[in-house]
């Protein structure tokens, strides 16, 4: 288990919260609820992901095989698709923004960022990791 405690403002930290309550899919990270801190703050209950972030697991491991390449990918691309079925769009999806468990399952975090589909399509602006934002993020 490991408690996420908010960095960004409370009203997206309730966001996200929220959105990952909803949330149950092999490739997304499981948030188990969420704690009242001696401090005051609030925090959310996340499985703890042994391996950390996609980043470190590359650093780690390299070079990576072929196996680990597609499984990653793989997994990236399911929790993508169930997110885009549940009308979620993340808008920050990084190798950071993507955890490594203990048996090498890629699950997506942080939904910061995220807003239902609804409200993302046909909006201006952009957001997201810049190195990470597709090409069309930047007409």
């Amino acid at each position: 288990m490991a408690v996420k405690i908010p960095k960004i403002g409370l009203e997206d930290f309730q966001k996200e919260k929220d959105i990952l309550l909803s949330l149950r899919h092999r490739n997304i990270v499981l948030c188990q609820g969420e704690v009242n801190l001696h401090s005051g703050q609030q925090g959310i209950v996340l499985e703890h992901m042994a391996q950390g972030t996609l980043k470190d697991f590359i650093e780690k491991n390299q070079p990576l095989s072929e196996e680990q390449k597609i499984s990653l990918s793989l997994g990236i691309a399911k929790g993508l698709a169930f997110l885009h079925g549940e009308k979620i769009f993340h808008r920050d999806l990084s190798h950071n923004n993507v955890l490594i468990d203990d048996t090498g399952t890629a699950k997506i975090t942080d939904f910061g960022k995220a807003k239902p589909l609804s409200n993302v399509l046909g909006t201006s602006g952009t957001i997201g990791t810049y190195l990470w934002m597709p090409p069309e993020a930047f007409s």
